[in-house]
């Protein structure tokens, strides 16, 4: 495996941030020590304490598992940064900083709509306190320009982001093969696979497609990977969607299909899915994963259903 392979794989991302979060953290309990041995005798102590504390949760929370670390991670270093913000004496604290390091991150690493929550979270916390009245009103102003700074870089790196985004999905919707995952695109799919249609209704035959997504961030890849393992050779599976793949089950009954996700989901993979069995050629293959998709959502919306059966398009019944 050569190091670009390396640095894209998820235990690879998650070596990196759990380095960049110990860098910032010693960073962090640099700054505070100094600024509090200063001023009181036990700053060295505090600002120990609340490393150590830092640390000690960011580990339980790994260990409780990779949905809970990635949003409780979060949360955990908008804490952080918040308290530093209060412990920092300084009239215009440079830690307010460490919040555009945390949007930024989140942004980089999990797509716009987490570099969003992120940024919504720091105003929110940055406005409270203000309205503790954390900042003299000598700093005001230093303060304020300091903020638009932040504000700034965040607008203009959030541009960049949904730029970066655009352009990976035109990319994705133009291979052939997502880098990725490893399946085909949706494009391709559709290219290749829309004869099996016709085929199967010629032959009579019965033909399931599936849709799957999983149910927590970050487990695309380890979905796809137990899926594949369960696929036969003569088995389609693309990458419908950011988060979502698409099988084509050709000779296979609704009921084999249901029993193959009811396997994989009993091997502890936790997912969302939605089946159709095509009976018939009047149907557009790409027109029958649209509605795959649309009623995918429907059960990830309620967490009690798992699995929804999605019916033909009424407008191309026969």
């Amino acid at each position: 495996m050569t190091i670009p392979q390396r640095l894209v794989d998820d235990g690879a991302l998650a070596l990196i941030r759990g380095f960049a979060r110990l860098v910032f953290a010693l960073l962090g309990y640099g700054y505070l020590s100094v600024q509090l041995g200063s001023t009181t005798g036990n700053g060295l102590m505090l600002a120990l304490v609340f490393l150590l504390a830092y640390l000690v949760v960011h580990v339980v929370l790994l260990w409780r598992g990779r949905w809970i670390a990635e949003m409780g991670g979060l949360g955990l270093d908008l804490l952080a940064v918040t308290v530093l913000v209060i412990l920092d004496p300084a009239a215009t604290p440079p830690t307010l900083l460490l919040f555009t390091v945390v949007t930024l991150s989140a942004g980089l690493l999990r797509g716009l709509g987490r570099f969003m929550l992120s940024c919504a979270a720091s105003l929110a916390i940055v406005g409270g306190l203000f309205a503790m009245g954390k900042f003299s009103p000598e700093s005001s102003s230093a303060v304020l320009f300091l903020l638009i700074l932040m504000a700034a870089m965040a607008i203009y790196s959030g541009m960049l982001m949904y730029r970066a985004s655009v352009l990976v999905r035109r990319a994705r919707e133009a291979t052939w093969r997502d880098p990725e995952t490893g399946l085909v695109s949706r494009e391709a799919m559709v290219a290749t696979s829309g004869w099996l249609l016709p085929l199967h209704d010629r032959l009579g035959a019965s033909l399931t497609l599936v849709a799957l997504s999983p149910a927590h961030p970050g487990g695309l890849q380890s979905l796809t990977d137990n899926l594949a393992r369960r696929l036969r050779r003569s088995d389609v599976a693309a990458r419908y969607h950011d988060d979502t793949i698409a099988v084509c089950l050709p000779c296979t009954t609704q009921t084999a299909a249901e029993n193959l996700l009811t396997d994989l989901r009993q091997q502890g993979n936790q997912f969302n899915a939605a089946i159709l069995s095509v009976g018939n050629a009047e149907h557009a293959l790409d027109r029958l994963l649209g509605q795959l998709y649309s009623h995918l959502q429907r059960a990830e919306e309620d967490d009690n259903q798992w699995l929804v059966h999605a019916p033909v398009p009424t407008s191309e019944r026969g």
